[in-house]
């Protein structure tokens, strides 16, 4: 089983947004906005990359600058980073099912982004471990789970990542969709393999530097790893989720994303 449902309650506050939603811990992680501030006397040098331009228009996902665990809430969308793992002896930092701010940056990035962030771990025999976010969430029988969100406004995603010096290089990039996730009710999620496998979503390998890099796909361009249910393409217009992969077996991952965007 990949995840586990969380039952802690909702901020009143908000409005309702390889894999399970964690709108439970949305209260837990408004906790966790304080003390994150990078250190704004720190020399930064900018990296060429830093010039290249936006893709499109941006809609901010997140950009982690609050410090907080929830995903920017805009257009809709209102949720939280998570954590997840196999649930093998390995070890996985934040732990699934926490609280947790984003990471200061040490010298910030392109002069201007304090905070990512970041997960480290290592260890895990199954299939491993891995971090996101569902893009919206609703309370369904005195639970939380994924609703769908309909992104057909945005051409693609685009985002920055990098990885620690001792970290493996090669993680895996996702999209669900109501065919690839549970709460679609498609898929089964009791078998991992076959034609109506769940977890199967759109997505791409990433390869990364100690170096920031940014990535940018256009929704077309996102394949599947062919071992759950198949289709043509990702549906745009039914999300659910957007995750980060770790490969078993992995013996340090140390991994930052930031400033995660749809762009139109």
């Amino acid at each position: 089983m990949r995840r586990k449902l969380c039952t802690l309650p909702l901020s009143p506050t908000l409005s309702p947004s390889f894999f399970v939603p964690m709108g439970a811990l949305l209260v837990a992680a408004a906790l966790c906005g304080a003390g994150c501030g990078g250190d704004s006397g720190t020399e930064v040098k900018l990296d060429p990359l830093c010039a290249v331009p936006d893709p499109g228009v941006l809609d901010y996902l997140d950009d982690m600058e609050d410090g907080d665990q929830f995903i920017l809430a805009k257009n809709g969308r209102t949720s939280i980073w998570y954590t997840y793992d196999d649930m093998t002896m390995g070890t996985l930092n934040p732990a699934a099912e926490t609280m947790f701010p984003m990471e200061a940056i040490p010298e910030q990035r392109c002069g201007t982004s304090k905070r990512a962030m970041r997960v480290t771990g290592s260890g895990f025999s199954d299939w491993g471990a891995g971090f996101g976010f569902s893009l919206k969430v609703a309370m369904m029988n005195g639970e939380y789970v994924d609703t769908l969100y309909d992104a057909t406004a945005a051409r693609g995603i685009t985002f920055w990542a990098r990885k620690g010096e001792t970290s493996v290089g090669s993680i895996h990039f996702g999209i669900g969709d109501q065919y690839s996730n549970p709460a679609g009710g498609h898929c089964d999620k009791s078998v991992t393999s076959g034609p109506t496998a769940c977890y199967d979503d759109f997505g791409s390998s990433l390869t990364l530097t100690e170096k920031w890099q940014r990535f940018t796909f256009k929704f077309g361009q996102l394949g599947q790893r062919s071992f759950g249910m198949p289709r043509p393409t990702l549906d745009v217009a039914n999300l659910t989720n957007v995750e980060f992969g770790v490969p078993e077996a992995a013996p340090v991952f140390d991994i930052w994303v930031d400033d995660i965007a749809f762009f139109q």
